[in-house]
């Protein structure tokens, strides 16, 4: 009744609602949130499902955390934070989601000692203060271990591989679908911006 937005997802998603029903609405560890979030995308068979199951879970999430919002008078502190915990588990998923489909693709990316290379993304802006809310983009910045050489069906530089590991990530972020976006991603405070690498590594 407070929102046309959270009346669409009861709509659209009944089993959404149960949930709240039941009275779980109370806020959730960012670890537990991972790991229901980990167990779904190792689960998806492809990019597409991936990307439901993102959307899906974050439209969820919405209406518990909007259930304790309006309804039991969560704090701010409590609800920017359990929003900020809930995009923490979208955007790690998805990086792990995008590291699988382009490994798939092309092999393993390795550095100078042979051991696999590695990527981590940092979250600045209101998600890096764990202040996101309803409604805000996330600003990104992604780092890989070390420059080297992917081993496997598409060889090619350890930039050039993570490079597509975060256009990959981005698109399931972000791409729109039936289910609308997951969020909006901002690159563009990463080092030379927008005419810069889109991965850096660490030595760089």
């Amino acid at each position: 009744d407070a929102s046309p937005y959270l009346a669409d997802i009861v709509i659209a998603d009944p089993e959404a609602w149960e949930c709240v029903r039941a009275g779980r609405e109370r806020p959730m560890r960012r670890d537990d949130l991972a790991a229901a979030l980990d167990a779904e995308v190792d689960a998806a068979g492809d990019v597409h499902e991936i990307m439901r199951v993102l959307r899906r879970f974050k439209r969820r999430q919405t209406l518990r955390i909007a259930a304790g919002d309006i309804v039991a008078g969560q704090s701010l502190q409590t609800v920017v934070g359990q929003i900020s915990h809930v995009a923490d588990s979208v955007v790690a998923a998805a990086l792990r989601g995008a590291e699988r489909v382009v490994t798939g693709r092309s092999g393993t990316p390795r550095g100078p000692d042979g051991r696999q290379a590695t990527i981590a993304v940092f979250a600045l802006g209101k998600l890096g203060g764990a202040e996101l809310n309803y409604s805000s983009d996330i600003d990104l910045v992604f780092v890989h271990s070390d420059d080297g050489r992917v081993v496997g069906a598409r060889p090619s530089t350890n930039q050039e591989f993570f490079e597509r590991v975060v256009r990959e990530t981005v698109r399931l972020l972000a791409e729109p679908t039936e289910l609308g976006a997951a969020y909006r991603v901002d690159l563009r405070l990463r080092s030379h911006g927008t005419v810069g690498p889109a991965s850096l590594s660490l030595a760089a």
